[in-house]
């Protein structure tokens, strides 16, 4: 009869912490998403603001292994000329703070657990003046891999175009 009590003596108060943990974890939440979405616009119009002027408008993730994967080769033929450039492989070494790592970082596939993103390697965040960057993934994992490469030949087809448009009107 003893145990019965002592067990019913901690069963509220562990209950009582879930429930008052649960709410405090989604308030929480609820406080520090907006904050992330912030970061986010705010990294954004760092990008645009930067990047043109560098003449990089593209950050391409390598998975190191550019003799298995024919697609980084086409990718890097594509986007040659404004790329940033990283290797997933040598990521212990990436400045912490450079644009394209906080890109990769930000908008960049992941994937959980962290040691399955080699998956979804090759991949392409296309950076555009006030629109929301776009990402392309091209490795074994992803879907559809063909369609985003037709769909990563469009954009800069047009982002192209804008270009030299806007540079025959000067």
């Amino acid at each position: 009869m003893g145990i019965i009590i002592k067990n019913r003596i901690w069963f509220w108060p562990a209950i009582v912490l879930t429930v008052v943990l649960y709410y405090a974890s989604v308030l929480l939440y609820l406080f520090l998403w907006p904050l992330g979405l912030l970061y986010s616009s705010i990294l954004c119009v760092i990008g645009w603001l930067v990047l043109p002027s560098r003449g990089k408008d593209v950050v391409l993730v390598s998975d190191g292994e550019e003799g298995l994967n024919p697609d980084t080769s086409e990718i890097a033929a594509l986007v040659a000329d404004r790329v940033m450039f990283l290797d997933y492989q040598e990521r212990k070494k990436w400045k912490r703070w450079s644009l394209a790592v906080q890109f990769f970082d930000c908008f960049g596939p992941k994937s959980i657990p962290e040691h399955l993103t080699p998956g979804l390697l090759p991949a392409v965040i296309l950076l555009r003046k006030f629109r929301w960057p776009k990402t392309f993934s091209f490795g074994k994992r992803s879907r559809e891999p063909v369609e985003k490469m037709n769909l990563l030949r469009l954009e800069l087809a047009e982002i192209r175009s804008k270009r030299m448009e806007s540079a025959g009107g000067r």
